[in-house]
This record gives C-alpha cells, structure tokens and sequence, in this order.
C-alpha cells in the first residue's frame, strides 16, 4: 500500500522491508503500467537489488515459487506479465 506522502521508490522500499527484511540496494524503474479493467489502476515495475537476510512477516514468509501458468493471472496483470517476461533485469 503506498502512502499519498510517499514517492513510488519510497513505498518499494518500505514494503519489501515490511514483508521480507531485505533492504533495497539498488533500483531502477522499468515502467508504470495503467489499466481500468476493475478498478482504475496506476503500476509501477521496477528491477532492483536487495541485501540482507529474508524474514517473514504477518504477511507469511517469503520464498521462491514458480510463475503460475497465464491462465492463474487477472486480465489486468497480463500486460504487466507479457512485458516483464521480455526485460532484461541486470541492473
């Protein structure tokens, strides 16, 4: 959830420390993404670099899972999906 006080950046940075413990070291916007198929919508993606040791939080634990299959995703991420599937996130 991002705070109307905070930029894009600030509210990453907050949330993935919230949820994970990791701190973000580096990052770079790649785009924002609008869309109205439910609500109206403003997404920004960005590729980033974090450090530190994850841990879970009231939200649950963090870990890697495999992409679910397009069907598992709503109409309005699946322009998101498409365009991060063709990035190249080095930083």
């Amino acid at each position: 959830m991002s705070w109307f006080w905070e930029t894009e950046e600030q509210t990453l940075r907050r949330e993935v420390k919230e949820e994970t413990g990791l701190e973000i070291t580096r990052l770079r916007r790649e785009f924002v993404y609008h869309d109205r198929h439910y609500l109206p919508s403003r997404i920004a993606v960005f590729a980033c670099e974090a450090s530190g040791e994850p841990r879970g939080s009231w939200e649950g634990e963090p870990r890697w899972m495999p992409l679910p299959p397009r069907e598992a995703f709503f109409a309005a991420q699946l322009s998101i999906l498409d365009r991060v599937r063709d990035m190249r996130f080095p930083l």
